[in-house]
């Protein structure tokens, strides 16, 4: 090639370079196959929209379903243990009674042993804190108070509790 023929090449790679050529688009297929495609790829999309939403309805349903079953168990449970405790409970019920009876014995004991001292208590209170080389020669015990056997007006015995209260329930001389 000779050197204008290789400028004028340059020239045109230069120039095309420089502007982009536009082609004219023809497009020579029925406005009817355009549609139709269009409406393809719409079909698709919303088919695809379908399938996806059925498969998350279907994922929920399992999730669901696969929740039912332990939930029953637990509560066929929960209900077999409740039966076993109410059956202990009835089995239980005469605690109550008996729990009833001992609080009636323990008042009756209260009401008749009201002003008694036990003083074989505290004489072996005193027996184990004495040291071994002390013994005691002479003991002399006296009741304050109503005696048990006597019966006085409920005046009197009110009196006899609240000097006994105040001044103790008796002496004791060693």
């Amino acid at each position: 090639m000779s050197v204008a023929t290789d400028t004028l090449v340059q020239d045109a790679e230069s120039t095309a370079q420089r502007t982009p050529v536009v082609l004219p688009c023809v497009n020579l297929l029925p406005p009817e196959i355009a549609e139709r495609r269009h409406a393809n790829i719409v079909k698709l999309r919303l088919g695809g929209v379908v399938v996806a939403a059925a498969a998350i309805v279907g994922a929920v349903y399992f999730q669901v379903a696969g929740g039912v079953a332990p939930a029953q168990e637990r509560l066929h449970v929960a209900q077999a243990q409740g039966t076993t405790l109410q059956h202990q409970i009835s089995a239980l019920s005469n605690v109550t009674k008996t729990q009833k009876e001992l609080d009636a014995a323990k008042a009756a004991v209260s009401k008749a042993l009201g002003n008694e001292v036990r003083w074989s208590r505290y004489l072996n209170d005193l027996s184990i804190t004495l040291p071994s080389n002390i013994w005691v020669t002479n003991v002399d015990i006296e009741e304050s108070g109503v005696p048990a056997g006597s019966k006085a007006s409920a005046s009197a015995t009110a009196a006899s509790k609240s000097t006994a209260s105040s001044n103790g329930l008796g002496t004791l001389t060693i």
